[in-house]
């Protein structure tokens, strides 16, 4: 494959194979893959005209990539200058807790970019969350796109990603900006069933525990917070239909139960 070679056929002039797959590996912070593609032709200050629109070394520096951007300015990209901002989630990225620790006391609050812990918890970066999150982020702040980093974990099902962040305070009854669900539900269209079960085995979100028909669980829930009775009281309509839309008599004849409390 030549450096030039179109990543569609059918639109020669639209975007060269290297540099869609070079802007994939930016993202993702994959060093060796960039480097072997930079190495093969692909052009390091050229941008991902297909996703972000922003060039490869503002991608590196949004994902904190400083390995990557490294790679792309020895190939012939401008250095740009990087705010505290910047420097601070490339410490995060590299596990450099010290450097983070220093930027975080020249500056308060740095720790409060909730994209940066979606991110981290969408490409499974286990020791960068926990060092995010030993700084003080808020496990459960929403990214631009209305996801929580547990929404994220859920959806690519990384397992110990979420009981990190479940330990860490991170609730599954918070719903995305983007579609309304829960965690649970970002599992469960997944694919990953196993995943969504080992949710609701902890949730506390009466809709999920209805909508799955959660019978046991529903219950003892109920039984140990009474605050969520009142919900069934003033959703109950709602939770009414979903369960009558799973069929399951049991959840029904509990909330009919309880909404008559």
């Amino acid at each position: 494959m030549t450096a030039d070679a179109p990543v569609n056929p059918d639109k020669p002039a639209e975007e060269s194979t290297l540099s869609f797959l070079l802007a994939q590996a930016v993202q993702a912070g994959l060093v060796d893959r960039v480097r072997l593609l930079l190495e093969h032709g692909a052009e390091a200050s050229g941008r991902d005209n297909r996703y972000t629109h922003r060039t490869y070394v503002s991608n590196a520096v949004l994902s904190g990539h400083g390995d990557v951007l490294d790679l792309l300015v020895a190939h012939g990209a401008p250095r740009p200058d990087l705010s505290m901002k910047d420097r601070f989630r490339m410490a995060i990225v590299r596990g450099d807790a010290g450097e983070a620790k220093r930027l975080l006391s020249e500056h308060a609050g740095l720790s409060r970019q909730p994209g940066l812990l979606v991110q981290l918890a969408q490409t499974n970066r286990l020791d960068a969350v926990r060092l995010l999150l030993d700084l003080g982020a808020d496990p459960n702040a929403m990214a631009m796109n209305g996801r929580g980093a547990l929404h994220e974990a859920a959806w690519a099902g990384h397992r110990e990603m979420i009981e990190i962040l479940m330990d860490r305070g991170a609730r599954l009854d918070v719903r995305s900006g983007a579609h309304g669900g829960t965690p649970v539900g970002y599992a469960h269209h997944a694919g990953r069933s196993e995943l969504s079960d080992f949710l609701l085995e902890r949730s506390r979100d009466v809709f999920d525990l209805v909508a799955f028909g959660w019978t046991e669980r529903l219950v003892s829930v109920l039984e140990e917070e009474p605050r969520l009775v009142e919900r069934i009281r003033n959703d109950g309509a709602t939770l009414m239909a979903a369960a009558k839309e799973t069929g399951n008599v049991a959840i029904i004849e509990i909330l009919e139960r309880y909404r008559a409390k």
